[in-house]
């Protein structure tokens, strides 16, 4: 299932996309909305709905406006998972790879309070002046749980959706020499697809492994780089397990990938590159996981 969260005529719906088409939840779960919300991953993991369900009468003729997919994100822990992504990055600032980096997958937390949905506006911020963004994908968990085993991770994955973490390079490279990790240079903006794809329709795509995920950025309606889930370092099991180990995930917490080779402006071999600006527009895309569109205002 793509299941999204839309405003249509002034209403708050909570929708499944077939095709491309969206479809009331509710209507297709004869619930209210409000208990949507609350029992979430409860109703979409309980109930698979046949066929005959999407109804046309339950079709949603118009999207104002888009929400995130997820109305109560819990705790997001944003992890560096990519090793070519790293060796670019770190290679453009005349570094080598850390040898611990293979040792243990590094995440860091960001806020859960600054998620922009598809087609949402944020303002530049006032405390820099290269503006980034990291195209990644963000894994929902759906089942809580700690100390969870590689092996049983995949049990604890409600879905995946699109995910943007904007970034105030300037001043991120200030906070890291302090040794503590980025802050305010990522607790400003995150934004969030259009769509939470389930794990069921996504485990066809797991090939040797790895998730084939092809995800694109455009920057102003121009491609600016293209990469695929598969080429990620640490399995997302790896990822799940480590994060729980001695600490409880709870559904509705997400695993952040870190960003996806090619994925961002500062891995880029450019002596002077162009950071993102005011009215500056970044579309994220992939055919499996959705949409991402995010201007800054």
């Amino acid at each position: 299932m793509r299941i999204g969260r839309i405003i249509s005529n002034e209403r708050i719906v909570t929708v499944i996309f077939k095709g491309t088409k969206a479809y009331d939840a509710t209507m297709i779960f004869d619930i209210s909305e409000e208990h949507l919300e609350r029992d979430f991953f409860k109703a979409f993991t309980e109930n698979e709905p046949a066929d005959s369900s999407f109804k046309d009468t339950y079709i949603i003729s118009k999207i104002d406006s888009y929400l995130s997919p997820l109305k109560y994100p819990g705790q997001i822990r944003d992890f560096y998972a990519f090793e070519d992504h790293v060796k670019n990055s770190r290679r453009r600032r005349g570094l080598d790879m850390e040898p611990e980096w293979y040792k243990i997958p590094a995440y860091y937390f960001t806020s859960n309070s600054g998620l922009i949905p598809h087609g949402g506006s944020f303002k530049y911020p006032n405390f820099t002046e290269e503006l980034d963004f990291e195209m990644e994908i963000g894994i929902i968990i759906g089942q809580s749980g700690k100390d969870i085993s590689e092996e049983e991770a995949f049990n604890h994955i409600f879905g995946m959706v699109l995910m943007n973490d904007w970034s105030a390079r300037d001043l991120q490279r200030r906070e890291m020499k302090i040794g503590l990790g980025p802050s305010k240079s990522k607790d400003f903006a995150t934004g969030i697809g259009d769509c939470i794809v389930t794990l069921k329709d996504l485990k066809p795509l797991l090939k040797n492994g790895k998730f084939d995920i092809p995800v694109e950025t455009q920057i102003n309606g121009h491609l600016f780089g293209e990469s695929n889930l598969k080429r990620i370092y640490w399995p997302i099991e790896k990822l799940i397990s480590y994060a729980s180990m001695s600490s409880q995930l709870k559904a509705g917490d997400i695993i952040m990938t870190g960003t996806m080779p090619g994925g961002c402006i500062t891995e880029m071999p450019q002596e002077k590159p162009r950071w993102i600006q005011k009215n500056d527009e970044v579309l994220m895309q992939s055919p499996i996981l959705g949409n991402l569109l995010n201007k800054v205002i």
